[in-house]
C-alpha cells in the first residue's frame, strides 16, 4: 500500500516500481490491472502491458481467477 498527500510522488513511485517489476517480484505476474478515477497524462509514460479500467473493481472481477496479478488503485479513495 502506497499512500500520501496529493503531489507527494505516489504515481511516480508506482511507475518506477512497474519499470523494475520483474526484479522486484519473485512471483511472475500474469497481469497488472490498473484502476483509476480519471486518466492522467502521467499514465502515458507507463508500460502499456496492463489492463486499465475507470472506477473501483468489484469482487466479481476476480471470481475464478487464481493467476498472480498486481492490482493498482490510483486516486480512488
Amino acid at each position: 500500500i502506497i499512500c500520501g498527500p496529493t503531489g507527494c510522488g505516489k504515481t511516480v513511485f508506482v511507475k518506477l516500481f512497474l519499470d523494475e517489476l520483474t526484479d522486484m517480484c519473485d512471483t511472475p505476474l500474469y497481469k497488472v490491472i490498473f484502476y483509476h478515477s480519471e486518466w492522467q497524462p502521467t499514465y502515458n509514460e507507463y508500460d502499456k502491458n496492463f489492463e486499465e479500467f475507470r472506477g473501483l473493481p468489484s469482487s466479481a472481477d476476480f471470481v475464478d481467477d487464481n493467476d498472480p496479478k498486481l492490482v493498482i488503485l490510483d486516486d480512488l479513495m
